[in-house]
């Protein structure tokens, strides 16, 4: 039986709080609560190691992640969370190249899947931006967080 736990810990951008299933992280958001970096179960080896690779994408050390994740979604949102997972560090899409890698005829449904990621950061949608090249809205926290993000992939 997967137990479904939580772990904080605080980041450059907020307190992340973690998802986990005991098997893989199923979602990331950044929280108010004042909770202190706390352990994982003791049987969950997934939480350590997110943290972990979390910390060092935030200090510049790492530009992949290789814990597992487990994303539910529609066949379509499965698809575009996976695309995004393809987009290099460091580098920009458009939405509509992201429709069309997907084979997806409508811009606007992709916009709306990619903001309803799960976990952000870790499935890179701050990596898409609109054709004209402004940053738009990220759902994390807002755009402030986007254009850090990116800032922060640019420096390296």
């Amino acid at each position: 039986m997967k137990l479904f736990h939580n772990i904080y810990f605080n980041s450059k951008i907020g307190m992340i709080e973690l998802t986990c299933d005991g098997e893989a992280i199923t979602a990331l958001t950044i929280t108010d609560k004042k909770q202190e970096c706390k352990d994982a179960d003791n049987d969950c080896t997934v939480c350590p190691k997110a943290i972990q690779q979390l910390q060092e994408y935030f200090s510049g050390l790492r530009t992949e992640f290789d814990f597992p994740v487990k994303l539910n979604g529609s066949v379509l949102q499965t698809d575009v969370w996976k695309y995004l997972q393809e987009i290099p560090y460091g580098k920009t899409v458009s939405y509509s190249e992201v429709a069309s890698a997907v084979n997806c005829k409508s811009v606007r449904a992709v916009a709306t899947i990619v903001g309803k990621n799960p976990v952000p950061i870790i499935v890179p949608c701050h990596r898409v931006i609109r054709k004209s090249g402004v940053i738009g809205k990220f759902s994390l926290v807002g755009p402030e967080v986007k254009e850090f993000l990116l800032e922060l992939e640019k420096n390296q």
